[in-house]
């Protein structure tokens, strides 16, 4: 969802929003490239077309993998403290 917004060209979602969200996707693609993910230009791609599928998926979940998890900690912040406040 992140990255669908990211790329969004069809004035949808607010540029402040869109711009962070790239932000975030460039992040967790380039801590996943540090991590040896070797797919981060194709699911580069495939995120800028804003292609919904299970490969998507897929690729999502191993770029994440490959950035780990102190990685996607300093990007997302900790979702731990999340439960704290609720």
């Amino acid at each position: 969802m992140l990255a669908y917004y990211a790329y969004d060209k069809t004035g949808e979602c607010p540029p402040e929003v869109r711009d962070r969200n790239l932000e975030k996707v460039n992040a967790v693609l380039s801590a996943a490239r540090i991590g040896g993910f070797m797919q981060a230009d194709v699911l580069e791609t495939i995120l800028s077309q804003r292609e919904i599928s299970a490969r998507t998926g897929a690729l999502a979940v191993a770029a994440c993998n490959a950035a780990g998890q102190e990685a996607l900690v300093k990007i997302f912040g900790d979702p731990r403290a999340l439960k704290k406040h609720h």
